[in-house]
């Protein structure tokens, strides 16, 4: 055998296993996309209730008793207000009696309507477990009907919830002293802002007004990249199919591009937009320089004003669909041209 003949055929298995690795690698790369896809919108998900709502975080905290009476007169309006107070007191001691195990958690206090804050029906004397936390104190989950003091104060636990760290949340007694920090409006987004100042004002409070819906807006809009790669892709292949095959002749190449065109259009469709976004008059100038500033002053306060444990949980949960969304872009990007790359070598 010519040693022409003998380079030719080592070039030949050489291309031939790079073609196999290649396929391998868009293979894995296009399964890591779709995890990495599934993972931010179940993260975009968990945050996007919780995200609806508008918060205070007042100036100065309360009592129980100050929240129970603005919560009896608010329901005598014609229009009232739902809301929540609430307030987070670090290192709690929780003690059970029963099977004399301690352990330090973050208790949360509520008054008002538990719904808010995603807590299922709370009374007086009762209180929420994290999942860690029954078991640490009863070694099992299941800790309904058991009881639990601080220092001399009973509670008795009707359930589990999912928290980040070991928590507790309970309805605020006079115990608790002045630790009701924040509040929850249930208004809509587009009301959010002016519902919220004429609701300090009302009470007679003071306290910044976030809104978290921009935030969410931003993490939901980033998850439609990915189908618009896609979509895209499929439209240019059909196109790339049709310029090889004129015409007719290849019934393929005219499906791919209507469908990546229909798909295209039903991403953008599904695109996100705020509220108050648009000015109502065209003609106003001044509205979307003082559109951005007032985004930009809740983006700062959303970061430089702390709104309570149970909430750093839903701002953890948006950084991470942020971080899985644009990881599953850029493997989704890696895939396409893997593939585009290697259809060129064909």
């Amino acid at each position: 055998m010519s040693a022409l003949t003998m380079r030719s055929n080592t070039a030949a298995v050489y291309g031939s296993n790079n073609m196999k690795v290649s396929g391998i690698s868009r293979i894995i790369s296009a399964i890591c996309a779709v995890l990495f896809y599934g993972m931010a919108i179940l993260f975009c998900s968990h945050g996007k209730e919780a995200a609806s709502r508008t918060y205070i975080a007042l100036s100065e905290p309360f009592d129980s008793s100050r929240a129970e009476v603005i919560f009896r007169e608010e329901g005598t309006f014609a229009d009232p207000i739902g809301f929540c107070f609430w307030g987070d007191r670090e290192n709690v001691t929780l003690h059970c009696a029963a099977t004399g195990s301690h352990v330090v958690v973050n208790q949360t206090v509520l008054s008002g309507n538990p719904g808010l804050m995603d807590v299922p029906s709370l009374w007086q004397g009762e209180c929420y477990l994290d999942s860690e936390t029954a078991w640490n104190l009863f070694s099992t989950e299941e800790c309904r009907e058991q009881t639990v003091s601080i220092q001399d104060v009973i509670y008795k636990a009707v359930g589990t919830i999912s928290a980040w760290e070991p928590t507790m949340v309970s309805i605020a007694g006079s115990a608790d002293g002045s630790a009701l920090e924040y509040c929850v409006l249930a208004v809509t987004p587009e009301k959010g802002k002016l519902a919220a100042q004429q609701f300090l004002l009302r009470w007679d409070l003071a306290g910044t007004v976030i809104s978290f819906y921009p935030l969410w807006v931003l993490v939901r809009n980033l998850l439609l990249i990915v189908p618009g790669i896609v979509t895209c892709h499929l439209f240019f292949h059909g196109r790339k199919l049709y310029k090889a095959n004129p015409g007719i002749q290849c019934p393929r190449s005219i499906l791919e591009m209507l469908a990546g065109a229909f798909l295209l259009l039903l991403v953008l469709s599904n695109i996100l937009y705020l509220p108050d976004m648009f000015p109502s008059r065209w003609s106003d100038f001044s509205f979307w320089g003082n559109w951005w500033a007032e985004q930009r002053e809740n983006l700062q306060n959303i970061l430089m004003t702390p709104v309570g444990l149970m909430h750093l949980q839903m701002m953890l949960n948006m950084v991470k669909s942020i971080l899985s969304s644009t990881a599953a872009i850029f493997l989704t990007l890696w895939t396409f041209r893997r593939r585009n790359n290697a259809d060129t070598a064909d």
